[in-house]
């Protein structure tokens, strides 16, 4: 079985949803990585686990925002159109992950207007509920990235 830390934010999400891992392991374990990579990366100045919020008076709960998974969808097929266009200026400019880049927007799914406009009214419906959800929860930890940078 891997390591939690080496699935991705989607595998993640999926996994949170399907009952096998819970966010607080999810965090738990991103919490660890932190400990034995920081020696050699020093990337981490503070850390701000259960502890530190409950000494400043918040109160810690697991709670997942609504769509979280679609949102992340989203918000990727977003990028990767802001990439096509400017796709032209990177390969100017970069050569070493010219491959990378072309392989990642070769993977993307054609862009449609009808696929844009499913895209943003699924954006504007998650930014809606996500308002609603952080009156709530004023504060949202959710990994980043689940390998470190380096």
């Amino acid at each position: 079985m891997s390591e939690l830390w080496e699935h991705s934010a989607l595998e993640l999400a999926a996994m949170i949803r399907g009952g096998s891992t819970t966010s607080r392991a999810v965090v738990e374990e991103h919490f660890a990585c932190i400990g034995e990579a920081n020696g050699d990366l020093n990337a981490v100045v503070h850390r701000l686990d259960d502890d530190a919020f409950a000494a400043a008076g918040h109160q810690v709960v697991e709670a997942t925002p609504p769509m979280y998974a679609e949102t992340i969808d989203r918000w990727s097929w977003l990028l990767v159109q802001d990439l096509i266009v400017i796709r032209p200026f990177f390969d100017a400019v970069i050569d070493d992950e010219r491959t990378t880049i072309a392989n990642l927007l070769s993977s993307s799914p054609e862009m449609t207007v009808e696929l844009a406009f499913m895209i943003r009214a699924g954006r504007s419906q998650a930014m809606r509920l996500w308002s609603e959800f952080f009156l709530e929860y004023p504060i949202l930890l959710s990994p980043i990235w689940a390998m470190p940078a380096f």
